[in-house]
């Protein structure tokens, strides 16, 4: 028997490859991961070869302009000739400044060239305590093909203009430079006096020298128009400041420049052989060895071009620049309006080596990429070319390499979320699967049912569990089929034995007993009639479960079945009362007269085994929606709510063990299967008196 179970297990090993339901969870969730990663790090290489390859493209157009300009290089000159010279910067401009003393007409992020504050060495202790304070002079130095402009922004507490009679008292500036010098003041805000300062002191009027005077809430502000053959190619300046001391008298003390500043400016020439290199988004400049700008060309804020955009790329795109640096061309360039151009690529041009670089600007918005190239005539360094660009264009090839990646990314999302949507759907239907093939495999009853279904698919631990289930199963069928036959064989095997014993002790019977044997002759007929009573009970629940696939149906009252049952049963067992209701008109089912008997005589059983003594026993008979419902109702001991469903089961029984020596536990089992046969159902339930139990039958009622 053993052998039979064991071949039959159906434990089936596989050597198909093992992909888990972890191991496919944890590699769709690695892949929304590393596209971000792997992308973000291919854009950061291609950002580096990006950023080298325009460094290089800057370094070669720095090259070429440094080339080409060597052929001006009698404009680099005139700040090597005179080295002892600090250099003061005039800005090229293409108009005539209005003279009227205001600063709003000339260019925009203009610098000093000069801004000369009163030294301690220059001015008395006692004019410092009258003036308290002194903030520097700074003077803003212009030029055209003609002119020199100045523009001189003075701080002063008390301002003494020229007053004819007293002529030495009062404020004046002293220009100065490689021509003669010159005396600026005015006896009133207005327009200037310049008196040209003869070699001998004397002062002559010089109309050529024009200018305008204007008060501020710090002093006072001159805006001057000089020729420039008056000045040459220096300036220098010494100002006058009367101040009064706490006794009301005048204090005279002069500071300026202790020498002339050579006057740098742009050159025409370099400017136009520059203009052919001005490409978009480009800025040129040339320096010469003081750092001073002769030329510039190009804006460094233009390239920045946007794209016409759906509306549904505007919005995507609104949101990326939440998390996206974007390019700007609103950032501070110091550049613009600086007469000086002393970043580190042109200071280490004009070592003489190429260099490039890269600088965030002041705001920290924007980062320049420069390179620079020294000019050289002679084998000897005359000058700087510095090439300068942002790096938007850069950061906007990276933004849209990353938007992609992010779009890429949230695809990838979806589509694993949807993987993953569809796997926990295809698990859970495997898994449903599985669940209703043990529960077909397994009858309420607990016997195991044959069937066939259909393998779960798959190589992971579902299709295991799967495997495992049939063979668990396979094995416990064939060791219930053993159990349900073991009874007829028992039946079968015993039979012979017990008639022998039987017979014998009847023969036993028949001849004189010695009365010390009698007892235990008793003792073995009782025996005898229990094992027989046994045997009995097996051999009828075998035979009903065999026979009930053959029995025929008919059309019967069910009514009468239970009225002619009960008068028969009240005649035999008079000392138990039975209150019977059962309804005037005929219920008619399909199904067989002997076994609704049968069923009848197990409920009825069962119900006198549990009776309280000296209390009826009720049996009634209902119709309701199509249903007809047999009760059997008797007084006393109720069900433990947890053994319910289980008093139907075969082999078990509620009774005192003092009581159920005769019995197997298989009369409600009977009748169950009786009610199946029937297509009907039997359940029991405890009253709400709690001193009654019900055993209730349901049966289809005929329509015909």
């Amino acid at each position: 028997m053993e052998n039979k179970i064991v071949s039959g297990s159906g434990a089936k090993k596989s050597l198909r490859f093992r992909f888990s339901i972890r191991a496919k969870l944890f590699s769709l969730l690695l892949i929304p991961f590393f596209i971000p990663v792997i992308g973000y790090s291919f854009i950061k290489k291609q950002e580096q070869v990006l950023r080298e390859n325009e460094q290089s493209l800057l370094a070669d157009y720095a090259r070429i302009a440094a080339t080409v300009l060597t052929r001006h290089k009698d404009h680099f000159s005139r700040s090597i000739n005179i080295e002892s010279l600090e250099s003061a910067y005039a800005h090229l401009i293409s108009y005539s400044p209005l003279l009227d003393g205001y600063f709003d007409d000339w260019p925009e992020h203009l610098q000093p060239a000069l801004s000369i504050k009163p030294e301690r060495s220059n001015v008395s202790e006692e004019h410092l305590a009258a003036e308290k304070s002194f903030e520097p002079t700074k003077v803003y130095l212009a030029t055209d093909t003609k002119s020199y402009y100045l523009f001189i922004s003075v701080a002063d507490n008390s301002i003494h203009y020229f007053n004819p009679e007293q002529p030495k008292n009062f404020e004046q500036i002293t220009f100065f430079g490689s021509g003669d010098r010159f005396k600026v003041f005015t006896a009133a805000p207005g327009k200037i006096l310049a008196k040209r300062v003869g070699g001998n002191g004397q002062l002559t009027n010089e109309l050529r020298v024009k200018g305008h005077w204007v008060e501020t809430d710090k002093g006072y502000n001159l805006e001057i128009k000089i020729p420039k053959n008056f000045l040459g190619n220096s300036l220098g300046f010494e100002l006058t400041n009367v101040s009064l001391n706490a006794k009301g008298n005048k204090i005279i003390s002069k500071y300026g420049t202790e020498s002339s500043y050579l006057i740098a400016s742009p050159s025409q020439e370099i400017q136009d052989s520059l203009t052919n290199f001005t490409k978009k988004g480009l800025r040129f400049w040339v320096s010469d060895l003081d750092s001073n700008v002769l030329a510039s060309t190009g804006n460094i804020k233009d390239g920045l071009e946007r794209e016409k955009e759906s509306f549904m790329t505007t919005i995507r795109k609104a949101i990326y620049r939440l998390v996206l640096k974007q390019p700007t061309i609103n950032f501070a360039y110091t550049r613009v309006g600086s007469g000086k151009l002393s970043n580190l690529s042109s200071q280490r041009a004009l070592e003489g080596t190429p260099y490039q670089n890269r600088y965030a600007t002041a705001d920290e918005r924007v980062v320049i990429m420069s390179a620079a190239h020294p000019v050289i005539a002679n084998g000897t360094v005359i000058g700087a070319v510095t090439v300068e660009k942002t790096s938007n264009k850069i950061l906007s090839l990276h933004n849209k390499a990353m938007e992609s990646i992010i779009d890429i990314s949230i695809l990838a999302f979806i589509v694993t979320l949807a993987i993953l949507l569809y796997l926990t759907t295809h698990i859970s239907r495997r898994i449903l699967r599985l669940r209703n093939y043990t529960q077909s495999s397994i009858s309420s009853d607990g016997r195991v049912i044959a069937n066939n279904p259909q393998p779960v698919p798959g190589s992971d631990e579902i299709s295991e569990l799967t495997d495992s289930f049939q063979g668990m199963i396979e094995r416990v069928s064939q060791y219930n089929e053993y159990l349900e036959n073991m009874a007829g064989r028992l039946s079968h095997e015993l039979k012979t034995p017990l008639a022998i014993v039987s017979s014998s002790l009847d023969n036993m019977s028949l001849c004189t007993i010695p009365d010390d044997l009698s007892i235990y002759h008793q003792r073995a007929v009782d025996g005898i009639n229990r094992l027989r009573h046994i045997l009995l009970a097996m051999s009828e629940a075998t035979r009903l479960e065999q026979s009930l696939g053959s029995t025929s149906r008919e059309l019967v009252d069910i009514a009468e079945i239970i009225r002619s049952y009960c008068q028969g049963f009240q005649s035999c067992f008079s000392e138990i009362k039975l209150q019977i209701n059962l309804p005037d008109t005929p219920v008619k089912i399909n199904g067989n007269k002997d076994l609704i008997a049968q069923l009848l005589d197990k409920l009825l059983a069962n119900a006198i085994d549990f009776h309280m003594a000296n209390t009826p026993i009720k049996v009634e008979l209902s119709t309701s929606n199509s249903l007809a419902t047999i009760s059997v109702i008797n007084h006393g001991k109720t069900i433990p709510e947890g053994e319910i469903q289980q008093i139907f089961s075969p082999m078990v029984s509620l009774r005192d063990k003092s009581s159920q020596s005769n019995n197997l536990g298989l009369g409600l089992y009977i009748a169950q299967l009786i009610c199946k046969y029937h297509h009907g159902h039997i359940y029991a339930e405890n009253l709400k008196d709690d001193s009654s139990v019900a055993l209730i039958v349901t049966v289809p009622i005929s329509n015909n």
